[in-house]
C-alpha cells in the first residue's frame, strides 16, 4: 500500500492478509512451503525442484495443489 492509503483501505489490506495466513496454516506443510518458495522467495519452479531436491513435476503438482486449497478455503470463508 502506498502512503495515500485511506485508513479503510489499509483495514481491507489487513483482513485480506490476515484471512490468507489463516488460509496458508491449513496447507499441508510440502504444499505451504513450495508455495512459500515461489511466492514470498520468488523462485521458479524449477528452482524450487532443485531447492528441494524433487522432481520438477512434484513441485508443479504441490503448486497448484496448494493454490486449488487455498482457492476453496477463500471461497467458503467469505
Amino acid at each position: 500500500m502506498d502512503e495515500g492509503s485511506t485508513p479503510e483501505e489499509l483495514a481491507v489490506a489487513a483482513d485480506e492478509a490476515f484471512r490468507l495466513r489463516l488460509a496458508l496454516e491449513t496447507l499441508p506443510e510440502r504444499e505451504r512451503i513450495v508455495l512459500g518458495l515461489a511466492y514470498s522467495d520468488g523462485f521458479t519452479q524449477s528452482e524450487i525442484a532443485e531447492h528441494l531436491g524433487l522432481p520438477l513435476g512434484t513441485v508443479k503438482t504441490r503448486t497448484r495443489s496448494g493454490l486449488a486449497r487455498l482457492a476453496d478455503y477463500l471461497e467458503r470463508a467469505q
